[in-house]
């Protein structure tokens, strides 16, 4: 019994030392500025954010504002989206930009309020956030959620 006391101690520690542990998965939304009326699915993202593909439609350069590697909104994106981890998505833009092979400029890396300012700004841009900030913004569309 007292092994049973120390065994749920330990998860019990666990849980409130790495709650990211606890939700695995948050929900996130991609977002694009207003006036960006492409049709965009969850394939075109993932290119995007692969960089497959660095311009719109129109020709334009796409600019990209993410979520910090540590973010959970990252984690979550990367996950559901690319299929790998944060830190293997933030390695091979690494690597790209050391090879010389990117397609796209670096993506920028900000806390999700400032990612939404930015998407708001900029009418070529895409970025994903917590849909919890996410208000009535007419400068913003979502196109994607999880």
């Amino acid at each position: 019994m007292r092994q049973n006391l120390h065994i749920s101690l330990w998860f019990l520690f666990l849980f409130l030392a790495f709650p990211a542990l606890a939700n695995d998965h948050q929900n996130f939304a991609v977002i694009v500025n207003a006036k960006n009326t492409q049709k965009i699915d969850k394939k075109l993202i993932k290119n995007i954010a692969s960089d497959i593909i660095a311009n719109w439609e129109n020709g334009e350069p796409i600019k990209l504002y993410f979520p910090r590697v540590k973010s959970v909104t990252r984690r979550s994106f990367t996950l559901d989206v690319l299929g790998i981890s944060a830190k293997q998505d933030a390695m091979n833009w690494e690597n790209k930009k050391i090879t010389n092979t990117l397609n796209n400029k670096m993506p920028k890396y900000l806390r999700d309020k400032i990612i939404l300012k930015m998407v708001a700004k900029h009418p070529n841009a895409l970025g994903y956030v917590s849909p919890d900030i996410i208000k009535d913004n007419p400068n913003i569309r979502v196109v994607y959620t999880n």
